[in-house]
């Protein structure tokens, strides 16, 4: 079937559009001309019915995070008949247009540097605000355009979610309800994606560690080379490699604060504040430990592009676990022609009073005859009580999670 057209109006409030830049599942964004001084802004249309309103819960947030460096300012918004608009800065190209255009197999560690300190610097002022990101990826990194085309810029924060209770002021509370999953697959933390945990600041900080890890991973991390998942089962089998994926493993030939820094946001408990400063001195140290400048000022093409310093790839875990072993273990069982279970027509339910259908006293079992000599006994009813044991430790450990939440298919839960 056709996709169907979608018209959109030429002037929308003081603005006249001209050149689509994108579209995705939600709307567009439009290069447009402000009519009465000429500016040129970025303008993001969407359906005032969207069953993803992420301009509304955009508009929400801007206002919080204004005046940081990198990011947007936000000139105007509003509803003009069927449309829901936002007015930004208009920036340039976004990191991953970078990375798919890039000639070498990984990015040259200067330039991942640059990327780890300004994107941390980004969420700490963000952070600083009561706002978490929670879609950090390489599309949400934007160049400014001259004069600021050294600087990246955090965008698209219709994810975004207040972590400090505008009411109370107060952290809000970890929850162990169940909870739909919003974010992105790739880079998205193990607690938020995995086990449905509750997000917050750290989960940003690992977002940040998997994106610079997959930066200089040859063909990127390996969840992420399959593509967006189409199937539940192909969503259960990425989750799993992420899950089992260790950080020694993914790190396998980078210089260690890579490791470090992911083995740090995994440590933090639920509320607590990460040292921001130590991770952006880390990385400018790094930098220049290799000869680069420290400066976080982001130059493209880099000066020095080939790479010297590239993950190596790790053996990636197969799907088997415990639980596998398990049924192997039973399947292999050499109980040979003994009968194990079988039916005793002259026995009576010793709990039951009522007398056999034919009338007759029941008669006793006679004695079961002992294990003659160099004969196995098998105690069936203890191996019952291990084999039960045994399924119950490994419950809800060897089953990836039932996650049947997308990415953006339910904003509803975006804010709980």
């Amino acid at each position: 079937m056709a996709q169907r057209q979608v018209h959109y109006p030429r002037y929308v409030g003081n603005y006249e559009l001209h050149q689509k830049l994108g579209a995705g599942y939600s709307g567009a964004i439009f290069c447009a001309r402000h009519v009465h001084t000429n500016d040129w802004v970025a303008l993001k249309l969407q359906p005032v019915d969207e069953a993803c309103p992420t301009n509304r819960y955009e508009r929400a947030f801007y206002p919080a995070i204004q005046g940081g460096e990198g990011i947007p300012t936000l000139y105007a918004s509003g509803i003009q008949g069927p449309w829901d608009y936002l007015v930004i800065d208009l920036l340039g190209s976004s990191l991953d247009s970078l990375h798919r255009t890039k000639k070498t197999d990984v990015w040259d560690l200067r330039s991942v540097c640059c990327v780890a300190q300004q994107v941390i610097s980004r969420l700490e002022w963000m952070h600083t605000r009561g706002v978490l990101h929670r879609d950090i990826q390489l599309g949400n990194c934007v160049l400014g355009l001259p004069p600021n085309d050294k600087t990246i810029y955090m965008i698209d924060f219709g994810f975004s979610k207040f972590f400090i209770d505008q009411r109370t002021k107060r952290h809000i509370p970890d929850s162990k309800e169940p909870r739909d999953f919003i974010g992105n697959y790739w880079f998205s933390s193990v607690r938020v994606h995995c086990r449905n945990q509750v997000p917050s600041r750290r989960d940003d900080l690992e977002a940040v560690a998997l994106m610079l890890i997959h930066m200089l991973t040859p063909g990127g991390l390996h969840w992420t080379r399959n593509g967006v998942p189409k199937t539940d089962e192909a969503h259960e089998r990425l989750m799993y490699e992420k899950r089992t994926a260790r950080p020694e493993d993914l790190c396998r030939g980078l210089p260690p604060p890579f490791e470090e820094f992911l083995r740090y946001c995994r440590r933090l408990n639920f509320t607590d504040r990460p040292d921001y400063e130590q991770w952006i001195e880390e990385f400018r140290n790094l930098a220049e430990e290799h000869g680069f400048p420290g400066d976080p000022a982001f130059i493209w093409p880099p000066p020095n592009p080939e790479p010297t310093v590239r993950a190596q790839a790790a053996p990636v875990r197969k799907q088997s676990g415990e639980l596998e072993g398990v049924l192997t273990g039973l399947a292999n069982m050499q109980l040979g022609e003994r009968q194990v279970l079988g039916v005793r027509d002259d026995l009576v339910n010793r709990d039951s009073n009522t007398p056999p259908k034919d009338g007759k006293k029941p008669t006793k079992p006679k004695k079961a005859a002992g294990p003659k000599q160099g004969q196995e006994v098998i105690n069936l009813a203890a191996s019952a009580s291990r084999r039960r044991n045994g399924w119950r430790s490994l419950r809800g450990r060897s089953r990836p999670p039932q996650t049947t939440q997308r990415s953006g298919d339910s904003c509803a839960s975006s804010h709980k």
